[in-house]
């Protein structure tokens, strides 16, 4: 039984969470169905802006453990001083076989307090870090993007592993037949350019009926609705706009085939080819976002060949395999033993 540690700073469960925490809760908890154990810490979060109570402290959540230190300012010294605590005067205690630490900016220097092996799954990488150039161990690049850091800061190409991101499994509580589904269906933290687009289509006559989710809501539940509401909005929805920040949810919306308009960043690249599974717009262009919008909203035949291509394109994904890389990047890093389940921290 291989014991991981994980530090990612949000749960999937944050009210901010997004992409990072939902790849990391994707992975993680396949592994952990194989019979591993799997620790995440990550800060606290609840009470005023998100909320009246603060979330438990512990939980399991999909065979992970969920440990909860502190807010956003206290998370990085409440891990070192959680490390501290796994560690006997003199001797290391090695209650972890592995630890992955989940980057987006600045890794934490797990190696200041531990001898145990770190896996670094890079999201994105600070350009002031300074990296070594043969790494001890595998680390692991999600994206194109992630993986061209890497490179770009003189990673050798045999210590980097894509494992990318996949579609997750979701079943619409509603369906309608293709050619009567009108809906537009949204994933943004930011209203710009789309309300911007919105206004423009509404200016030429087009009026396009539009469910929102802002951040943290993701496909399980939108910001202010539960995941019924969810179903029911992509039940009905004929296309997606992705924004920044949120491409990654492409893949899922194009596995329920749902083409989506995403902007032209590298995010937007990986997960639409434009013109066959959906579009990309010119980032900040809203003139150009309405007028794809209105492509896909009107034209029958163009919006049936991206759907098809979209489903297609999305299948050739899996988190299973995505899972079982990273688990076989982590088994070949350490032997283990068999031991009990560690005890709650």
């Amino acid at each position: 039984m291989l014991r991981v540690l994980v530090l990612c700073a949000r749960d999937w469960r944050h009210p901010l969470a997004a992409g990072m925490e939902h790849y990391t809760h994707e992975v993680f908890s396949r592994i952990a169905g194989q019979g591993h154990y799997v620790a995440w810490l990550c800060q606290n979060h609840g009470g005023l802006p998100f909320g009246r109570t603060r979330a438990q402290s512990i939980e399991f959540i999909d065979g992970i453990q969920v440990a909860r230190l502190g807010s956003r300012m206290l998370y990085r010294p409440m891990v070192g001083l959680f490390f501290s605590r796994l560690s006997k005067p003199g001797e290391a205690v090695r209650q972890f076989d592995v630890i992955v630490d989940c980057v987006n900016g600045r890794p934490f220097p797990a190696g200041k307090y531990t001898a145990t092996p770190v896996v670094p799954v890079i999201f994105n990488l600070a350009s002031s870090i300074q990296v070594p150039s043969d790494p001890p161990g595998p680390v692991v690049a999600p994206s194109e993007e992630a993986f061209r850091q890497l490179r770009d800061v003189g990673i050798p190409k045999r210590c980097i592993i894509r494992v990318p991101f996949a579609p997750t499994s979701f079943e619409r509580s509603f369906e309608e037949s293709e050619s009567t589904r009108t809906r537009l269906v949204t994933f943004s933290r930011s209203s710009q350019p789309l309300g911007r687009a919105l206004k423009r289509m509404r200016r030429n006559g087009f009026v396009p009926e539009v469910d929102s989710f802002g951040a943290g809501g993701g496909l399980h539940a939108g910001k202010n609705s539960g995941i019924s509401d969810v179903s029911v909005a992509l039940g009905q929805a004929r296309v997606a706009y992705c924004g920044e920040g949120f491409e990654w949810q492409a893949l899922t919306l194009s596995a329920l085939g749902i083409p989506c308009v995403c902007p032209h960043t590298a995010a937007g690249r990986e997960y639409v080819e434009h013109g066959k599974t959906g579009f990309l717009h010119r980032p900040r262009d809203a003139a150009h976002l309405a007028d794809l919008l209105e492509t896909l909203l009107t034209d029958e035949l163009q919006y049936k060949r991206m759907a098809r291509a979209a489903r297609d394109h999305a299948n050739q994904h899996s988190w299973d395999r995505s899972a079982s890389l990273l688990l076989a990047a982590l088994e070949n890093l350490c032997v283990v033993p068999m031991r009990e389940p560690l005890v709650p921290v």
